[in-house]
C-alpha cells in the first residue's frame, strides 16, 4: 500500500510539472516578409518634387501599394511593418483593411511616435491565397523633433532619393499685412483647424475686418472661435487681449470680424471647419477670405489644408472553398428568422449535404465546401415547400450550381457559377384572404301605461281631470362586427292639466322636454332628461386599452480566453504538485 502511495506522489509531481509547464506557452505570430512596397508621398495631390520646399505644417498624404508573393502563407495574427524615410512621422490612428466585398483583411495602426505602420493580418489571406495585394493610404508629417526649420533632407523613396528643404517658417516676411493657413486636426481627419495672422509687422491699419465664407464641403463650428490681440508674432505669440465676442459675427456659413484701429498692435484668429463631402480636389480643401482697412480692400485671397484620410483595401482572388449562400424575398409579408427551409444538395452523389434557414435579413447561407482535387462538382440549392398557410411558394424551387476546382501552382482554385449568374433569389408571396361580416340589429321598445284620474266637488264645481303620461323609452341597439353602435331616444312625459271653476277662465299648461339622440361608435353615452328644464346634461366614457408590448433581451456570454485557461491549468498543476510531496514525504517517513 506504501509503495501504491509513494508511485501516486511520484505521478502526480511529473503530471503537475507537465501541466505547468503547457500552462506557460503561447502562440508566435510572424512577421510577413518578402512583400513588394511601392510609395507615392504627396502634397495637395501633387508628389513631392526634387528640390522642392516644404513646411513643418505641411500634411503630406502617403500610399503604399503592397503586393505579397502567392507562396507567402499568412496566418491570423501575422504582421507587415511598413516605414517612411526617418525625416517623416506617420499620423496616429488605427483603421480597417477591407477587400472590395466588405471582408476585413486586417487592421493597420501607427502610433504618431515614428515612421513606421504595423498591419496586423486576420485569416482572410489564409485562404485567399493568389494575387494578394493591399493599398494602404494615411497621412505623414516631418519629423519636427529632430529635423529643424532650414534644414535640407534627403528622402529615399522607392530607392530614388528626393531632396527638399524644411523651409523656416519663424521669420514673417516684412510685407506680409494679413495671412491665412489651415491644418488638419490630429485627433479628428474630418476637421480643419483655421488661422488668421492679422497686421504682424504692427502696422496702423483703421477700421480693420476680415470676412470669410466657408465654400460647400465644409461647415463652420461656431463655437470653435478664439480672437486676440499681440505686439509680438515671433518666436512666440503673446496675448495683447481677447477681441469682445461681440466683434464676431456669424452667419450661417460665414462670419465677419472687426478688430477696429490697429495701431500698435495686430490680432491672431483660429476657429475650425468640418469636413462633410469628399474634396473635389484630393488632398486639399479650400478657403476664400477678404481683408478691408483704411477703407478698402487690402487683400483677398483663398488659401488651402492639405488633408489625407486613413483607408486600405486588399485583393485576394483565389481560394480552395465555395460558401454557397441564397437569398430570400417575401411579398406582402415581413420576413422572420427561420421561416423557410433550404437544402444543399449534392446531384453526383445524390444526396441532401445540408439544411439551412433564412435569417430575418433573408439571407441563407450554407457552410463552407474545401476541396482538395481538380474537377466538376454539381450542386443544387433547393427551397422546401412546407405548405405553409397562405404562402405561395416560388415557381422554381431548385437552382443548379456548377463548382471548377483547378490547379494553380499547387493551390487549389475553387470557382462557383450559379444558374442565375448570381446567388438565387427565392421569391414567396403571403396569400390575402378576403373575410365576410355579418351584422345583427336588435329593436326593443318600452311603453308605458296611461293613468287618468277625475275628481267632482259639490257646491263650487271643481272639474280636475290629470293626465299622466309615463315616460316612453324607445332603446336600439345594433351589433355590428367588429363595431358597436348603440343608440338610446328618451322621450319625457307629457303631462296636461285642466282646471275648470264656474265664472273662470280657464289656463291650460304644457310642457314637453326635447328628444336627444346620441351614437358613438365603441362608446357608451348617457343623457337623462329633466321635465323642468330644456337641455340635457351628457356624460361619456371612452374606455380604450392598448396591450403592452412584450421585449426579449438576450445577453450574449463572455468568450473564453486562453490566459483564462492557463491560469486554471496551472493552479492544478501545483495542487498536484504539493499532492505528490506529500505523498512522497509520507512514504519516506514510514
Amino acid at each position: 500500500m506504501k509503495k501504491i502511495i509513494g508511485y501516486l506522489g511520484v505521478l502526480s509531481l511529473v503530471v503537475g510539472l507537465l501541466l505547468s509547464t503547457l500552462s506557460g506557452l503561447t502562440v508566435h505570430t510572424a512577421e510577413v516578409t518578402g512583400a513588394q512596397v511601392s510609395t507615392t508621398i504627396s502634397r495637395g495631390g501633387v508628389p513631392l518634387a526634387d528640390g522642392g520646399s516644404y513646411s513643418k505644417w505641411d500634411n503630406f498624404q502617403v500610399s503604399q501599394a503592397v503586393t505579397i508573393p502567392d507562396s507567402t502563407t499568412i496566418s491570423a495574427g501575422d504582421t507587415l511593418t511598413l516605414s517612411l524615410p526617418d525625416a517623416l512621422r506617420i499620423s496616429a490612428g488605427t483603421f480597417e483593411i477591407k477587400a472590395a466585398d466588405g471582408s476585413v483583411v486586417g487592421t493597420a495602426a501607427a502610433t504618431g511616435a515614428d515612421n513606421t505602420l504595423t498591419v496586423t493580418f486576420n485569416d482572410y489571406f489564409t485562404s485567399h491565397k493568389l494575387n494578394k495585394k493591399m493599398t494602404i493610404n494615411y497621412g505623414a508629417g516631418f519629423n519636427n523633433d529632430d529635423y529643424a526649420d532650414g534644414t535640407n533632407i534627403a528622402l529615399n523613396i522607392n530607392g530614388q532619393i528626393i531632396n527638399v528643404t524644411k523651409r523656416d517658417t519663424s521669420q514673417i516676411p516684412g510685407d506680409e499685412i494679413v495671412t491665412k493657413w489651415g491644418v488638419q486636426d490630429k485627433n479628428n481627419e474630418m476637421v480643419i483647424n483655421w488661422f488668421i495672422r492679422v497686421n504682424a509687422n504692427l502696422n496702423e491699419i483703421l477700421d480693420a475686418k476680415v470676412s470669410d465664407i466657408v465654400p460647400a464641403g465644409q461647415v463652420l463650428l461656431p463655437n470653435s472661435f478664439r480672437a486676440r490681440y499681440a505686439t509680438q508674432f515671433s518666436p512666440n505669440i503673446n496675448n495683447a487681449g481677447n477681441l469682445d465676442p461681440s466683434a464676431i459675427k456669424i452667419d450661417g456659413n460665414s462670419f465677419t470680424i472687426t478688430f477696429g484701429d490697429l495701431t500698435d498692435k495686430g490680432a491672431y484668429v483660429e476657429y475650425q471647419t468640418r469636413i462633410v463631402a469628399e474634396p473635389t480636389t484630393p488632398g486639399r480643401v479650400f478657403n476664400s477670405y477678404e481683408f478691408t482697412g483704411n477703407g478698402q480692400v487690402i487683400k483677398s485671397d483663398t488659401r488651402n489644408a492639405d488633408v489625407s484620410f486613413k483607408n486600405a483595401n486588399a485583393f485576394g482572388e483565389d481560394h480552395d472553398y465555395i460558401e454557397f449562400t441564397a437569398k430570400k424575398e417575401l411579398k406582402n409579408g415581413i420576413l422572420t428568422d427561420g421561416q423557410f427551409q433550404f437544402e444543399l444538395f449534392d446531384v453526383d452523389n445524390n444526396k441532401v449535404l445540408e439544411t439551412k434557414t433564412n435569417d430575418a435579413a433573408g439571407d441563407v447561407k450554407f457552410s463552407r465546401i474545401t476541396y482538395d482535387k481538380e474537377g466538376t462538382f454539381n450542386y443544387q440549392i433547393r427551397e422546401v415547400n412546407n405548405n405553409l398557410p397562405n404562402i405561395e411558394y416560388d415557381a422554381k424551387l431548385v437552382r443548379n450550381v456548377t463548382v471548377t476546382v483547378t490547379d494553380k501552382g499547387g493551390i487549389k482554385v475553387a470557382k462557383a457559377v450559379y444558374e442565375d449568374g448570381a446567388a438565387p433569389i427565392f421569391n414567396n408571396e403571403v396569400i390575402t384572404t378576403t373575410t365576410t361580416t355579418t351584422t345583427t340589429a336588435t329593436t326593443t321598445t318600452m311603453e308605458a301605461s296611461t293613468t287618468s284620474t277625475t275628481t267632482t266637488t259639490e257646491a263650487s264645481t271643481t272639474s280636475t281631470t290629470t293626465t299622466t303620461e309615463a315616460p316612453t323609452t324607445s332603446t336600439t341597439t345594433t351589433t355590428e362586427a367588429p363595431t358597436t353602435s348603440t343608440t338610446t331616444t328618451t322621450e319625457a312625459s307629457t303631462t296636461s292639466t285642466t282646471a275648470t271653476t264656474t265664472g273662470s277662465t280657464t289656463t291650460v299648461t304644457t310642457t314637453e322636454a326635447p328628444t336627444t339622440t346620441t351614437t358613438a361608435a365603441s362608446t357608451t353615452t348617457t343623457k337623462p332628461v329633466d321635465p323642468a328644464t330644456t337641455k340635457a346634461s351628457t356624460t361619456t366614457t371612452v374606455n380604450t386599452t392598448k396591450p403592452s408590448a412584450k421585449t426579449t433581451v438576450k445577453k450574449s456570454s463572455l468568450p473564453s480566453t486562453g490566459e483564462q485557461t492557463g491560469l486554471w491549468t496551472g493552479l492544478l498543476g501545483v495542487i498536484l504538485m504539493g499532492s505528490g510531496l506529500f505523498f512522497y514525504r509520507s512514504r519516506k517517513n514510514s
